[in-house]
């Protein structure tokens, strides 16, 4: 991902919503539906975990991260592929 324009890759309650790409990724992956509404924003809730992190403005080729989505009881069954 292209850091510019982030205060760093690394989730944290004390900046603005989307400054950070944790922030982006947890919004997207709630949005999707992957997240309670009483777990979002709550990283220790999420078991939230990450491979390394960047710092402000840093680009990155990858990054990995880990944490506990809800999926229902079949997710794929619509899938035709």
């Amino acid at each position: 991902y292209s850091g510019t324009g982030y205060k760093g890759s690394q989730f944290n309650l004390e900046t603005s919503p989307g400054e950070t790409v944790e922030q982006e990724v947890m919004r997207a992956v709630y949005a999707a539906g992957g997240i309670a509404p009483s777990n979002y924003l709550q990283e220790h809730k999420l078991g939230w975990g990450r491979s390394s992190r960047t710092d402000k403005g840093v680009h990155a080729l990858a990054n990995v991260v880990g944490l506990k989505m809800l999926v229902g009881q079949d997710p794929w069954a619509a899938d035709s592929e």
